[in-house]
């Protein structure tokens, strides 16, 4: 029923951000879906250069309050209008709501993308005609938290696009960057340094077994978050590769 080749898509989002996955996920959705009218509406962001020649808008509202929440729904449903939008593909549960209310006022379809586990405000949450998971994890996470039908979730893994894969260094410049013999196993986690969102705690956990039966293995964690310093010192109490 959402498979309209030709039909205008509205992508929601927050921010636009240069560390923000949802970002990324939004540009490659835009460029590797070519049989779709693209726009994109988001409240901000540092990564707005990146959307330069796309069908992008800005809302300079706040959407925690009443007044800046009615500013931005009545600005999106006027672009629906004004641009025929067919379809809204929401990337946060905010839009996921205001998709749902915008439904009342347009003939549009509505559909929402969950990258990430949230918490509470159930009775609010994820009232879009089709959902899509990036992972199954989240996937029995709505099942579990949210009591949503498994019938009515899609699992669809996010993608790299090999255009933006650029090599800089050979495997042998790498290795000897970070100090290890050529040929050591190693691993790689990028992104948000959070144990309850992202599970880092449980990758360390799996590390430990595996360094038993494979002391050569070496971890590589880059990036920053609230758990940071928690995660450094189990690391370093485990005396971990990593």
């Amino acid at each position: 029923e959402l498979d309209q080749p030709g039909a205008a898509v509205l992508h929601l989002q927050t921010e636009l951000n240069k560390t923000c996955g949802v970002t990324r996920s939004i540009l490659r959705i835009i460029k590797n879906s070519h049989n779709y009218e693209h726009h994109v509406i988001s409240l901000g962001g540092d990564a707005l250069d990146r959307f330069e020649g796309y069908n992008y808008k800005i809302i300079n509202a706040g959407r925690n309050s009443p007044f800046g929440t009615m500013n931005i729904f009545f600005t999106i449903l006027h672009y629906i209008r004004q641009n025929n939008i067919q379809i809204i593909h929401a990337h946060h549960r905010y839009f996921d709501l205001l998709s749902f209310l915008l439904k009342g006022f347009t003939s549009v379809k509505t559909v929402t993308t969950i990258h990430s586990k949230v918490y509470k405000k159930k009775f609010f949450s994820y009232k879009s005609d089709k959902i899509i998971v990036v992972s199954n994890a989240i996937k029995q996470h709505l099942m579990k938290n949210f009591n949503i039908n498994p019938s009515d979730i899609d699992l669809i893994h996010n993608f790299a696009d090999k255009d933006e894969i650029q090599i800089t260094k050979n495997k042998k410049e790498i290795f000897s960057e970070i100090g290890l013999k050529p040929g050591t196993p190693l691993l790689g986690y990028f992104g948000r340094l959070d144990i309850k969102e992202k599970g880092v705690d449980i990758l360390l956990d799996a590390l430990e077994r595996v360094a038993d039966k494979i002391p050569s293995v070496f971890l590589i964690l880059a990036g920053n978050g609230i758990d940071e310093n928690k995660l450094r010192e189990t690391a370093l109490k485990k005396k971990l590769p990593v």
